[in-house]
């Protein structure tokens, strides 16, 4: 007979997520989440009748409820992208103005040594 748990004030998106990161894989998942929310009062995992219940309660103790972090929309990816790189343009644009005044202070010290 299969192990069925129920479980309370639990994210159960990011739970099932954790326990097959344990190596666990549950056989069903089911709530009561409210669309919009997080945090379902009640959740209900069947577990296969082989499976270490004293891994999934190390699991569900290890369990933190609040939400992972929302992937970034395609409009905020460009926008890192573009402040990495106009970063990467202005230190390219400093190293470039760095070498043209070496090689200008070269150039003036050569003329000056009448070397050219």
């Amino acid at each position: 007979m299969n192990n069925r748990v129920i479980f309370e004030d639990v994210n159960p998106d990011k739970l099932h997520n954790e326990l097959i990161a344990a190596g666990i894989s549950p056989l069903s998942v089911s709530n009561d989440l409210i669309h919009g929310e997080y945090i379902a009062s009640k959740t209900e995992i069947t577990f296969d009748p082989d499976v270490d219940m004293i891994a999934v309660q190390a699991v569900i103790d290890a369990h933190d409820p609040t939400p992972l972090p929302q992937p970034l929309t395609p409009i905020e990816q460009l926008e890192e992208e573009n402040a990495f790189l106009a970063l990467e343009l202005a230190a390219t644009q400093g190293r470039l103005n760095h070498t043209e005044q070496e090689q200008s202070e070269l150039l003036l010290l050569l003329v000056m040594e009448g070397v050219i």
